[in-house]
């Protein structure tokens, strides 16, 4: 209630608790008058409920189950395991402190239709893409810092899909109590819809080039894919926060990260530094050179001895016949032979990190 305030065709005082909006009526002599620029003690109430209102919402979010003992562990697989890896990664390798954070996201649905296109040896190779998407994106600002530099494009777009329904609290209370009890931080900035629907297409043409088992040689590649997202979509109530592990680390002056989700683990992204000399090795061990020449030999050798030669057309399919025999198993040996190399050298790398 604003006080002393006075009607001015009476001079009675005026209850500016009792009014319809911003007129308040005169008691005394039912003259009314205009509030306007003035703050009743009805208004101040209903403002500081809708501010409260407006402060405070349920929050959509999924629980951490993914253990840190267990995301390291996955980390550590990986530096075992990947063929790529210099030698000398542990030695060199300075880890930085694994970063807990909630990070909004959203799920988008929709229609994608189009095509891959690339040549390959000078040939014009076409892949068509026709299918329904469900893929989550992270829906932070890229400039909030929490996904590192080199992740934001794989965090745009990727199938994580939980079996349940995320769980609901009040954003105060997740913030004020809930975040500080499983030892995580929250990223609350949000990008807009047209930016993240404009990073989510180029993250899923990334997707479906990797997808299409385009060869080292390929030029011209196009991804020429159209999305059409479901309408309805609310930037607001459809966000669901997930945990997520960050973990960064330094190998001669330069950063790399891995990062994972920390629900299940199932989805699980990292950039790691490549020994170049040891991809071209294995991008080269092919066919052997020794099975090409033989095969050449049984496939070109007898036709040219009919048609040039004293070998007669019988004696040529009597040949024939163990032609098709030994062909498949030259493959076979030339093959597993081609495994068996790739094998020892990327072995060899495993015993060289350990050490």
């Amino acid at each position: 209630m604003i006080e002393n305030l006075k009607c001015p065709n009476c001079g009675g005082p005026l209850d500016t608790a009792k009014t319809e909006g911003n007129i308040a009526v005169c008691p005394w002599c039912g003259n009314k008058l205009l509030l306007s620029g003035l703050s009743t003690g009805k208004q101040d109430k209903k403002k500081d409920e809708e501010e409260d209102d407006d402060e405070d919402f349920q929050l959509q979010y999924y629980r951490p189950q993914l253990t840190v003992e267990q995301f390291e562990a996955k980390c550590q697989y990986l530096f075992d395991n990947d063929p790529l890896l210099p030698d000398d990664i542990f030695r060199e390798i300075n880890f930085k402190e694994i970063k807990r954070v909630f990070l909004p996201t959203w799920v988008f649905r929709g229609k994608a239709k189009g095509s891959i296109n690339w040549y390959e040896h000078d040939k014009f190779e076409r892949r068509a893409v026709d299918e329904y998407f469900v893929f989550r994106t992270v829906a932070n600002r890229t400039s909030s810092g929490f996904v590192p530099d080199d992740l934001i494009k794989a965090s745009k777009a990727f199938e994580l899909n939980f079996a349940t329904d995320p769980e609901t609290m009040w954003c105060d209370e997740f913030c004020e109590e809930y975040l500080s009890s499983v030892d995580f931080e929250l990223d609350d900035t949000m990008s807009n819809l047209n930016n993240q629907h404009r990073l989510f297409r180029e993250s899923m043409n990334d997707l479906y080039i990797r997808s299409a088992n385009i060869g080292q040689s390929a030029k011209a590649i196009a991804c020429n894919v159209e999305y059409k997202f479901d309408e309805e979509f609310d930037e607001v109530e459809d966000t669901e926060y997930v945990p997520f592990y960050i973990i960064g680390f330094n190998y001669k002056g330069q950063d790399y990260h891995l990062m994972s989700e920390a629900v299940k683990g199932w989805w699980f992204s990292y950039h790691l530094p490549e020994d170049k000399q040891r991809k071209k090795i294995l991008e080269g061990v092919e066919f052997p050179n020794w099975a090409v020449i033989l095969l050449m030999v049984i496939y070109i050798g007898p036709p040219l001895l009919w048609i040039f030669g004293p070998l007669k057309f019988t004696t040529l399919l009597w040949l024939a016949i163990p032609a098709f025999i030994i062909i498949p198993i030259i493959c076979w040996i030339a093959t597993e032979k081609a495994k068996e190399k790739k094998k020892a050298i990327i072995e060899n790398a495993k015993k060289a990190r350990k050490q």
